[in-house]
């Protein structure tokens, strides 16, 4: 993604990907999130080794965060 534009990763989060599986983001982020997703996979090959730990749920940074449980039946 780092080769893209963030405008053109911005026009593919908000829009979708027909017949990609990939939906659209419009609904469900704000304006201003959608431009923070493009501009955090614009720069992913620039994020520093301590912020991408907080990213990847199974870090220990992200212990802190509660783990969603399955619903049971």
């Amino acid at each position: 993604m780092t080769d893209d534009p963030a405008s053109e990763t911005y026009w593919k989060a908000a829009n979708g990907i027909r017949l990609s599986g990939m939906p659209s983001f419009k609904t469900k982020l704000t304006d201003t999130q959608l431009w923070q997703v493009s501009e955090l996979l614009a720069h992913a090959n620039e994020i520093p080794e301590s912020v991408k730990r907080m990213l990847i749920p199974d870090s220990p940074m992200s212990a802190s965060v509660p783990e969603e449980r399955p619903l049971q039946k």
